[in-house]
């Protein structure tokens, strides 16, 4: 017997509508006894969240710190969670916590 998993569409949950920008960030997990911070890439951003792309899911709650060319942009919580099958790596939902003055994302 064959299991046959839909994929949901969360665009369709979404209140805002998000920009697909691809960026490279570093994102570090606040309050971590090792603070190692992991390389990620945007997939698509937004003023309320975005979603990064990475080796490494996070537990939903999670709370980070994002950072882009040593400047940290924006504290966020880990909002869900997939793989994404296409890339093989984890998208990770963020919802924005707090934004530095270093906020939006640009290109540089």
């Amino acid at each position: 017997m064959k299991t046959i998993i839909t994929p949901t569409n969360l665009c369709e949950q979404r209140s805002q509508s998000r920009n697909l920008q691809q960026h490279f960030v570093r994102i570090q997990i606040i309050d971590s006894e090792e603070p190692e911070a992991m390389l990620a890439l945007t997939k698509d951003i937004s003023d309320q969240g975005l979603a990064l792309l990475t080796y490494v899911p996070l537990p939903i709650g999670t709370k980070v710190t994002i950072e882009r060319d040593n400047d940290c942009i924006a504290s966020a919580e880990v909002a869900d969670w997939e793989w994404d099958y296409d890339c093989d790596m984890a998208r990770i939902g963020l919802r924005l916590l707090e934004k530095t003055a270093a906020w939006p994302i640009t290109n540089s």
